[in-house]
């Protein structure tokens, strides 16, 4: 793209570190002088390598997923890019030094949360469990395939969090 221009910072996210248009991008940055912050999951990748050359690299190290909806290494990523945006808030000065150590300490609860959310599944009489049965028995009545359409919606962060539900 002809916005990355000398001083830019352009920040690659993948999680294999091997994604085509990554790679593309992270050569990109190098040729036109641009800062590179390559995140992903994979030290020795062709990302990694490049953000090692041109800036940076924020390693996520999340469970090595083999699939295109790869759940942990894209949480892993977020939370990155989440700290990522608070310290350049601070260095701007939206944000102080206090209210960027508040806003992430509040992020050490995101695991207990993510842990009661697995818990609640896995128990047959909850709320979500039920839901999930209502889900199969619909699907079972109107014979899904793997063509029909499923579609998520939300808006800003929440709806491309959603929209990685449709992989």
């Amino acid at each position: 793209p002809a916005s990355i221009r000398p001083g830019s910072i352009l920040v690659v996210v993948s999680q294999s570190g091997e994604t085509g248009t990554a790679i593309w991008l992270a050569e990109e940055a190098k040729r036109r002088g641009a800062l590179l912050v390559a995140i992903t999951n994979r030290r020795g990748s062709s990302l990694a390598i490049a953000g090692q050359e041109s800036g940076g690299v924020i390693f996520t190290e999340s469970i090595d997923e083999e699939s295109v909806a790869a759940t942990g290494s894209n949480s892993s990523q977020v939370i990155a890019l989440r700290l990522l945006n608070l310290y350049r808030r601070q260095l701007s000065g939206e944000l102080n030094e206090e209210e960027v150590s508040k806003r992430i300490h509040k992020m050490y609860e995101i695991p207990g949360n993510i842990q009661k959310i697995i818990d609640d599944f896995d128990n047959p009489e909850s709320e979500n469990s039920q839901t999930v049965k209502r889900l199969i028995k619909f699907l079972k009545k109107h014979g899904f395939r793997e063509t029909n359409l499923v579609f998520t919606g939300g808006r800003g962060e929440p709806r491309a969090i959603a929209g990685e539900g449709r992989l």
